[in-house]
């Protein structure tokens, strides 16, 4: 059997396997890593010359880069497509001659972990820790470079999925190198200018909650899950992604979704902006939000809530507007519950950002620091028109 499927593959005689990142169809697309280490090839033929890449994100303590930035090992990449060349070009890595020998150029080998990878780590679950990323013998790499003698390569990936063997927690299904951004590359791109931990964070979050979209058959009271499906159902699923993916080209990440708005019940919100966090949102989970609401009568709609989407569409349905992120046009930030990894990691932000700093890339956390931090999301169903928020109400960040 012969697959025609148009996208790109790999032959193993008659079939061919096929990655969902090869058409584009990937959760993770465009991720840019910092080159971090490597390992070297097995074979005496090939001693000397890097085969694989371990590439990092910045940590959250440092997402804003500068100097000093420390980074999170992410995960492990195959570098085979010119590997000597770009090596050579970019890092002066000389393979093995027929002696043997060969030069580590801007690489060094080191027994300890090197003080630019972060000593935080979520190896060992969703809770941070500072004990650093303990690596496997099989991740362990061989050579390190710097920050600053290394470059920037852009990864897309099928998804992300968490490890308890990478830094960060998180690792890339699939990985493939699509663009090298080191100095002299038609694109290039700053160490400091990569992906950080809690952008991540975010992709995963997203990704799971779009996981509802996944093909399935069965009866409407049993439903089953496959990853091997029918070319009815291949071509059903390619369209689906295909018609997902357009409608999100828009935002600035297309991992994000903002749900389309439904009918117009009031303006009561119109004129304000409201970026709404990823996390829990539930009346169930608030005792307290839940008395206030049964005394104060706004209980009705905001029982009805069970996650981020029924916020926004609320928020939208009394002509307010939700945007992806935070920036200067926003007006409020709602959060779910002050343990949501998204509101912890904006209250460690705040507290580490300068509000007199004049750093373009602290802008949008100066801004948070104006808004007074992130609001409890039954805000804006505790009011029929807008008022003074009650202090009551916000999330202690």
């Amino acid at each position: 059997m012969l697959c025609t499927v148009g996208a790109k593959s790999r032959t193993l005689g008659y079939w061919w396997k096929l990655k969902p990142d090869y058409d584009a169809s990937g959760t993770v697309a465009d991720i840019d890593c910092l080159v971090l280490a490597g390992k070297f090839a097995d074979g005496l033929d090939r001693r000397g010359l890097l085969s694989s890449l371990l590439v990092g994100c910045l940590s959250t303590e440092h997402r804003y880069g500068g100097h000093g930035a420390k980074y999170m090992v992410l995960t492990k990449v195959n570098f085979a497509k010119d590997v000597e060349n770009v090596l050579s070009e970019l890092t002066g890595l000389q393979r093995a001659d027929e002696s043997g020998a060969f030069q580590l150029g801007k690489w060094f080998e080191s027994n300890e972990i090197p003080d630019f990878i972060s000593s935080e780590s979520y190896q060992r679950g969703f809770v941070r820790d500072e004990l650093g990323w303990k690596p496997e013998s099989k991740d362990r790499p061989d050579v390190w470079i710097k920050p600053e003698d290394s470059f920037v390569v852009t990864i897309n990936a099928a998804e992300l999925q968490t490890s308890h063997a990478m830094q960060a927690g998180f690792t890339l299904r699939f990985p493939r190198i699509t663009k090298v951004r080191g100095k002299g590359s038609e694109d290039p791109k700053n160490a400091d200018d990569v992906v950080d931990w809690s952008q991540l964070q975010t992709l995963f979050i997203e990704q799971e909650e779009n996981r509802q979209d996944e093909v399935s058959f069965g009866s409407q009271h049993q439903q089953q899950t496959s990853r091997f499906l029918t070319a009815k159902q291949l071509l059903m699923s390619t369209k689906q992604k295909a018609a997902k993916k357009s409608r999100k080209q828009t935002n600035e990440v297309k991992q994000f979704h903002i749900p389309e708005a439904g009918e117009t019940l009031s303006s009561a919100l119109d004129g304000f902006s409201f970026c709404v966090l990823p996390g829990n949102y539930c009346l169930e989970n608030d005792s307290y939000a839940a008395a206030q609401a049964e005394e104060n009568r706004w209980n009705t709609e905001a029982k009805l809530v069970k996650r981020r989407e029924d916020v926004i569409r609320y928020i939208q349905s009394h002509g307010g507007t939700c945007q992806l992120a935070v920036h200067m046009g926003t007006n409020f930030v709602l959060g779910g519950t002050p343990t949501d990894a998204s509101v912890s990691n904006l209250r460690t932000l705040m507290e580490k950002t300068d509000k007199n700093s004049t750093a373009k890339k602290e802008a949008d956390a100066r801004r948070l620091l104006e808004l007074g931090g992130v609001i409890k999301w039954t805000f804006v169903y505790s009011i029929g028109k807008l008022i003074l928020i009650p202090p009551s109400l916000h999330i202690a960040v």
